[in-house]
């Protein structure tokens, strides 16, 4: 895509017009991703464990870091193509500056690949402005950043399906092979979405046994990928991971979901407003591509057969269907399949990106379509407004983590225990910070993606602590300091509530001694005798031992009738959310 900067100059020379069109994905980019840079760190969920395999894969070779044994490479499953990029600029700069360069590259890189779909599809690339803002929404505020990757390189490769339809060859199909691959190791679900697009196109067009296989190549090939990865994982399928339900939501829960997954506020008036602008612009899209079309539509009726006609209608609104199939996958899949969660979230942004693209008209920078492009320009830069408090928090709390991470012996088992509460205006959450212990220092964590079987590094099966992963991994007000801290050798603990810290810090006082504080975070280590971060799992002892909900409540109870009682709610086990709790989703 970098090549085609200079090629859309030359091409926009002779029409200023052209040339803002040609160049406004690239600006829009370029405006997005200039945060990412400047922060310390971005506000993205689980970057820090996605960091963390990279700094694993960094210090393979170094016992201090990695223990000789605890984990093995695993090396070749999908979504690992951000990991292997990490992993070569490791070598050059730190993990933490790895990251930071892949992912402003995956946020310039998805107005770019847009842009490059509209000018495909004979639309303005200042479409292009409409899908920006998810480059820093949902899939960038979850840290999915393997999915952010894929969603580039779909609307990148999007136009190879249409050569591959319009002149199937062994040439074209070995192109789409390629695709795949990439695909596969950019993101699975998009090379689902790659593979579905080309079985779709195939069935629009006439049968014939030679040019409709070269057509369903794609499919095949994803389909022989996916039976091979399901096989090849099952060895790295952790107990923990392969236990995780099926869960599903509702249409109404869906439906709710469509803002926050498309743009990045968490103020309800804010992001609705947002929506509200978004949904304006596309439908002033349609409008002027409406008009656009009719201007253009031939004096003569259709020829040939009713089948043939609605063969034509099909095949002129090919990405207008596909788009509507990729979001009835999202009304039908589930929360979360076969370990991973956050399954159908997943689904919306190509949706949502294609409609996007396809309802524009050839021109927007005209007279008549000013309107619609003056407010596809301003969402870009709403979305950085919005994001700037985000960015601005994840600056702050990951300078002052990184501030006591120093304080950790390399190699050691360390315990995040977050106990929130969670803060409504955060875009994302902290749960997964301690990643950046893994990533500087090695050693283990309660949960991290070594315990995904998609990771490029996973813990062997004979030193997974999968007790302490299922319980304090979901809830961490479930730590059993009397038991756990003979285990993991560093607590860190987290919250914003002043008085919730002390009772906390209180509780670990027994078994553990404050050794560091930095903002929100408390690091301590334990007093007890430890067992080796390369021993078995372990039961929890019974009677079960006091975790930190228990002892905390304790206090709680026992202050009630004091007249300046600490106000602290301590949530119960069914009723967790938000910082207090982390749910896996490799």
């Amino acid at each position: 895509m970098c090549v085609a900067l200079p090629n859309l100059l030359l091409m926009s020379d002779r029409d200023p017009t052209t040339r803002v069109e040609a160049l406004a994905p690239w600006a829009a980019g370029l405006l997005l991703a200039a945060p990412v840079l400047l922060a310390y760190y971005p506000p993205m969920t689980d970057l820090a464990f996605h960091e963390a395999a990279i700094g694993l894969l960094r210090h393979f070779g170094d016992p201090a870091m990695v223990p000789p044994g605890l984990y093995v490479r695993n090396l070749g499953e999908p979504n690992q193509l951000f990991h292997m990029l990490g992993w070569a600029l490791s070598y050059a700069m730190s993990t933490r500056w790895a990251v930071k360069l892949l992912v402003a590259a995956a946020v310039a890189a998805v107005p770019v690949a847009a842009g490059r779909f509209a000018r495909h599809v004979g639309a303005s690339p200042l479409s292009a402005l409409l899908v920006a803002p998810m480059a820093l929404g949902w899939l960038f505020s979850w840290g999915l950043i393997t999915n952010l990757v894929g969603l580039a390189v779909l609307l990148a490769v999007l136009p190879e399906l249409d050569l591959l339809a319009d002149r199937p060859s062994a040439r074209t199909a070995l192109r789409s092979l390629g695709v795949v691959v990439l695909l596969y190791f950019a993101h699975m679900a998009m090379m689902v979405v790659y593979a579905g697009i080309a079985l779709g196109f195939a069935i629009l067009h006439p049968w014939s046994w030679k040019r409709t296989a070269w057509r369903v190549s794609p499919l095949l090939a994803a389909g022989a990928i996916t039976l091979g990865q399901l096989q090849w994982q099952k060895p790295f399928m952790s107990p923990a991971v392969r236990a995780l339900p099926k869960v599903w939501h509702g249409p109404l829960v869906k439906l709710g979901w469509i803002s926050s997954i498309v743009l990045p506020a968490t103020d309800k008036v804010v992001r609705l407003s947002m929506l509200a602008l978004c949904a304006l612009v596309l439908a002033a899209f349609f409008f002027h591509r409406a008009q656009e079309r009719r201007l253009a539509r031939p004096t003569s009726p259709a020829a040939g057969s009713r089948g043939e006609r609605a063969r034509a209608w099909a095949l002129a609104h090919r990405w207008e269907i596909v788009a509507a199939a990729s979001f009835a996958a999202y009304m039908a899949f589930p929360m979360s399949l076969n370990g991973a969660t956050l399954v159908y979230q997943r689904w919306l942004p190509p949706a949502f990106a294609i409609i996007a693209v396809v309802a524009a008209p050839r021109r927007l920078w005209a007279q008549q379509t000013r309107v619609a492009a003056f407010g596809a320009a301003a969402l870009p830069v709403a979305t950085l407004f919005v994001a700037g408090a985000s960015f601005a928090d994840s600056d702050r709390q990951y300078r002052e983590l990184d501030a006591i991470i120093g304080r950790i012996e390399p190699g050691s088992a360390v315990a995040e225990i977050n106990l929130g509460p969670g803060d409504p205006t955060r875009t994302y959450s902290l749960s997964p910070a301690d990643g950046r212990i893994m990533a500087t220092r090695g050693g283990r964590l309660v949960y991290a993606f070594t315990d995904s079987s998609v990771s490029p590094v996973v813990l062997r099966r004979r030193f997974q602590w999968n007790e302490s992963l299922v319980r304090v991994g979901y809830d961490a007000w479930a730590f059993c300091p009397a038991h756990d801290l003979k285990r993991f050798r560093y607590a860190l603990l987290r919250t914003h509530d002043p008085v919730l810290r002390w009772l906390a810090s209180y509780s670990l006082a027994g078994e553990a001694r404050l050794i560091a504080e930095s903002g929100e975070w408390v690091l301590f280590e334990s007093k007890l005798p430890l067992v080796a971060v390369t021993s078995p799992d372990a039961p929890l002892p019974v009677p079960r031992p006091e975790s930190m909900r228990d002892r905390i409540r304790k206090l709680v109870d026992a202050a009630r009738s004091a007249p300046d009682a600490p106000k602290v709610a301590v949530p119960d086990e069914k009723a967790l959310e938000g910082d207090g709790a982390r749910a896996p989703a490799p």
